[in-house]
């Protein structure tokens, strides 16, 4: 059965805002280090595919429009 949505409804039920997710944390500081996709994921363990989902994660929630941004978003936030 559908109800309204009240303002309170809509305020209370939004989850606190998370932290980046460790893997994506690593990634980002790998490409803020410099390395290749290749680079990154025989230093974490992952294949390249997988490095490069996480950095497209990235860049979604940065609003990055390439690697060189996210670099300097990294630089920025003082992680490489």
């Amino acid at each position: 059965m559908n109800r309204p949505v009240s303002a309170a409804d809509d305020c209370s039920r939004t989850p606190p805002p998370r932290r980046r997710p460790p893997r994506e944390r690593e990634v980002a500081v790998a490409v803020g280090q410099g390395s290749s996709n290749a680079e990154i994921a025989r230093a974490l363990g992952l294949s390249e595919a997988t490095v490069k989902v996480h950095l497209g994660r990235i860049m979604a929630k940065t609003e990055a429009a390439n690697r060189t941004q996210v670099a300097i978003l990294v630089h920025d936030a003082g992680l490489a």
